[in-house]
């Protein structure tokens, strides 16, 4: 089979999406390990939350990329601000509303959120609107 034959089928996501989801399955993963403990109720959050979400399954993929991979909480999150920089023209407010959501909702699915938790993810915030102002 030749490249040419190759086609996307309709209801699979476009590079754009992929990049998105696959950003925010590392900020996932950084928010998960920026304390360096994992809990069991945050990723099982994490596994709800992403095959809940329509394109989730590139977060989780992702997600156990990193994981694989065994990188930082700040590899992970490098990578995903480049990914979302990448892509700034797709990540729109409700995608970002939307990613900011599950990262609030997966910190305090133990009902602690960590002040690293809390810092990532005032970060992610702040890094986000200067995407989007850019």
């Amino acid at each position: 089979m030749t490249s040419s034959n190759l086609t996307t089928a309709p209801d699979e996501p476009g590079d754009e999406t992929t990049d998105l989801y696959s950003g925010l399955g590392s900020v996932v993963y950084a928010l998960a390990h920026v304390d360096k403990q994992v809990h069991f109720d945050n990723l099982q959050t994490v596994r709800d939350l992403l095959t809940g979400i329509p394109n989730g399954n590139l977060a989780l993929s992702a997600y156990f990329q990193r994981d694989h991979c065994n990188e930082t909480a700040e590899e992970a999150y490098a990578l995903a601000l480049n990914r979302f920089a990448s892509n700034r023209k797709t990540l729109n407010a409700i995608i970002r509303a939307q990613f900011v959501n599950i990262l609030l909702q997966i910190a305090d699915a133990n009902g602690n959120v960590s002040p690293k938790q809390q810092e990532l993810i005032n970060r992610f915030r702040r890094d986000l609107r200067r995407l989007s102002s850019a």
